[in-house]
């Protein structure tokens, strides 16, 4: 997937991620439909050196779809910039 079809498929994605962000909101917490959503778009493999299954994307076009995300809504957008927090969600978000 090219890091254009990356930032389309978010752009996709953006009108449900606001019908929840009040949701997310109240539980104070990024949703797993969200996480999953996101996982299925490729964001979470956009930094991911290729020899290891990533699109070895450059900075600034992880950073464009953050951007377009928080657009909407800042938290998914906020924890996306936290590998730390990124890595165990996304695990979640397989189960």
């Amino acid at each position: 997937m090219t890091n254009r079809k990356t930032l389309d498929r978010v752009r996709d994605l953006v009108p449900n991620i606001r019908q929840r962000a009040e949701n997310a909101e109240r539980q104070r917490r990024v949703l797993e439909q969200t996480i999953r959503e996101l996982t299925e778009a490729g964001v979470f493999r956009m930094l991911q050196p290729r020899r290891f299954g990533g699109d070895e994307s450059s900075p600034v076009e992880f950073f464009e779809v953050v951007r377009a995300i928080a657009a909407d809504d800042a938290g998914p957008a906020r924890r996306l910039s936290d590998r730390r927090w990124a890595e165990p969600a996304q695990r979640a978000a397989r189960r």
